[in-house]
């Protein structure tokens, strides 16, 4: 049996609140009598935020309504979108794939769901803070763009918060997380590594390294890439300034054999 269309609120206060439109297998078009035309689906919208969820449970496209088929020639409009416009519809937008089909079959859609963010520039009014992984530790900037230079954790989270207060005098809080993931952090690596005799750089690495002398007229043969075991991979000819290929290994840590006689062994991180 077709069932019905529900509306209510969630939360308390303007800073939280949400409204809440729900269609339960409404059947649309006047077909009642095939279960798989009945439609399913819900609008969230936020309070404050101004943030809209909308949930598809199952839209069933109406093989014949809003068809144009007295026009020369005919048009299929198949009339149903996901998206947002204005009271004129001068402005309109739509979620990818799901906007009017004005030739050809309509779209049907089950189990997805959508959100639209509104991009507002921020008020200069307000106050934008960032905290590093706890927001009740001591702030870590006030800009509105910050820059993350030599992460020491292998897990960092920056979290905004921009506070502002609205023409109606209510205040706001707005918060987004960004984790930094940096998985080798910790280990004791620079981004070069200096010895009396060569320079390795750059360390870590993604692909390439290199191997510079820092007296060519003592160079070694070869410089040899071990695993973490100590197991030998390969070798190449050493150079002035040697490039050692590491892009055809997993990333990991490796070393590279420099003087065979002297036993230097410098860690690569290749990430």
């Amino acid at each position: 049996m077709p069932g019905g269309v529900r509306r209510g609120v969630l939360g308390y206060g303007e800073s939280c609140r949400a409204f809440v439109f729900n269609f339960l297998n409404v059947a649309l078009y006047g077909n009642y009598t095939n279960p798989s035309d009945y439609n399913s689906y819900q609008i969230v919208l936020y309070e404050g935020t101004n943030i809209i969820d909308v949930y598809v449970k199952h839209r069933n496209c109406c093989a014949t309504t809003n068809d144009h088929t007295n026009e020369n020639p005919p048009k299929y409009y198949k009339e149903g979108i996901i998206g947002l416009q204005n009271r004129t519809s001068s402005q309109i937008l739509f979620a990818p794939g799901r906007e009017m089909v004005t030739d050809g079959p309509g779209w049907c859609a089950n189990e997805e769901a959508w959100r639209f963010t509104p991009i507002t520039p921020l008020d200069e009014q307000g106050e934008l803070t960032w905290y590093i992984n706890d927001t009740n530790s001591m702030p870590y900037s006030h800009d509105k763009v910050i820059l993350v230079n030599n992460p020491t954790e292998t897990v960092t989270k920056y979290i905004s918060v921009y506070k502002f207060t609205n023409a109606s005098g209510s205040t706001y809080l707005l918060m987004d997380t960004t984790t930094v993931l940096c998985p080798h952090c910790g280990d004791p690596t620079e981004v070069a590594v200096h010895e009396d005799d060569f320079i390795v750089y750059p360390n870590p690495t993604r692909n390439v390294v290199y191997v510079k002398m820092r007296n060519p007229m003592d160079k070694p043969s070869s410089i040899k890439v071990m695993d973490f075991n100590g197991k030998l991979l390969f070798a190449v000819p050493a150079y002035e300034i040697t490039k050692v290929d590491l892009s055809g290994l997993p990333a990991g840590i490796y070393f590279l054999d420099i003087y065979d006689r002297q036993k230097k062994m410098v860690k690569v991180v290749k990430q």
